[in-house]
């Protein structure tokens, strides 16, 4: 086995296991995937697939199984953690295999699962907690992969922040000063019997639940606009919402001193969640 140093120790490399030098960890090299599943399985699995593929062909992964074999080693998982019948996030991180420098010696890919039990149900309307705030110090580059990409630091600089601010949320935007998304959610909110949402060139994720209400919008005949957009169009909202595969739909009462109405975004939840 390889001798490595962690932590200012000399150990030994795990075997039977990834290796502690991975590209994952040296370059970020890679993408992954947070889902919701309880009983009834994975939550929005064909969204989460399409992402996976996706993700798959932006980056030059090549997966050495069918990627719908993922679906039954994340309910393998379930089962030999005894979780099958629990709410669970699961985390699904693929990477490229191989070492090199920023010229990988492959496009092989390696995949990562790891669950933890949740207690609440995704399908519920949430409320945010405290105040909402945009943004300071933070700009959110535009890559426009729309990638859940292993280089998260923007986000978990973002994190800090709104920790930092003691806010429910943090509004994110990008170098053009485009409203993008939340912290870990996209962004929406109803104005004038229409929906808004930052389109995917402003930088933000191509999150699975919002592929999901783009549908479901369409489909009951809910007009619903993608665009860039500024601070002051969502300041001018009547309602504001944020929605993510893991949390569903959040509704955001406060932004500043102004507060927002919730009768859209609760009817909204409803037609969802019926």
């Amino acid at each position: 086995m390889a001798i490595v140093s962690y932590n200012l120790q000399l150990i030994e490399e795990p075997g039977g296991g990834p290796s502690f030098y991975n590209r994952a960890m040296a370059f970020g090299d890679g993408f992954f995937e947070s889902i919701y599943a309880d009983a009834q399985g994975c939550s929005l699995w064909a969204y989460h697939l399409k992402r996976i593929q996706d993700g798959l062909k932006k980056l030059r992964l090549e997966l050495p199984f069918a990627p719908e074999s993922l679906l039954w080693a994340i309910q393998d998982l379930q089962k030999a953690n005894g979780l099958e019948n629990e709410k669970c996030r699961i985390k699904l991180i693929v990477y490229r295999g191989g070492s090199g420098t920023y010229l990988p010696e492959t496009n092989a890919a390696q995949v990562f699962i790891s669950l933890q039990k949740l207690h609440e149900n995704m399908r519920l309307l949430k409320h945010s907690k405290g105040n909402v705030g945009f943004s300071e110090n933070l700009v959110l580059p535009s890559f426009a992969t729309g990638l859940k990409s292993l280089s998260a630091q923007s986000y978990v600089l973002a994190a800090m922040e709104r920790q930092e601010k003691n806010l429910g949320e943090l509004l994110l935007l990008n170098e053009k000063n485009e409203v993008c998304e939340a912290v870990s959610s996209n962004l929406w909110w109803f104005a004038k019997q229409k929906v808004y949402t930052p389109s995917l060139a402003t930088g933000c994720v191509a999150g699975v639940f919002r592929a999901f209400l783009l549908e479901q919008l369409s489909r009951q005949g809910i007009a619903c606009e993608q665009g860039c957009f500024a601070v002051d169009d969502v300041l001018a909202a009547e309602e504001v919402f944020t929605t993510n595969a893991i949390a569903g739909i959040t509704q955001i009462s406060q932004i500043g001193s102004k507060y927002y109405k919730s009768q859209f975004v609760h009817f909204l939840a409803e037609a969802v969640f019926s």
